[in-house]
């Protein structure tokens, strides 16, 4: 199947005046999965696979910088743990606090 993809693309490109040296696999494959999914009814009709096929080629254009990503990796920078920071409880929260011990015991 690919070799036969790969035969139909190159010669598609050619007969449109293109470099067969430019033919991208990912692209003609990319075509062929479209073509077969409006063959079971779920895209619209478009153009024919030959036509498809003989657009696959690579893009032309050349990169104008690198595709790494600057200043990486981002790593996290957490501070160190700190003296624990200690408060007297209010009357209320020592109440509440009574409270939760009796109903444990209790049950």
């Amino acid at each position: 199947m690919f070799y036969r993809t790969t035969k139909q693309s190159v010669a598609a490109i050619l007969a449109r005046g293109g470099d067969p040296l430019s033919w991208s696999a990912a692209l003609a494959r990319r075509r062929v999965r479209e073509s077969m999914r409006q063959g079971r009814g779920e895209g619209p009709v478009g153009p024919r696979l030959v036509d498809q096929l003989g657009q696959a080629t690579k893009d032309t254009y050349t990169r104008a910088k690198q595709k790494k990503a600057r200043d990486w990796p981002h790593k996290k920078k957490d501070k160190p743990p700190g003296n624990p920071k200690i408060v007297v409880a209010k009357a209320k929260e020592i109440r509440s606090a009574k409270k939760v011990k009796e109903r444990k015991t209790a049950a």
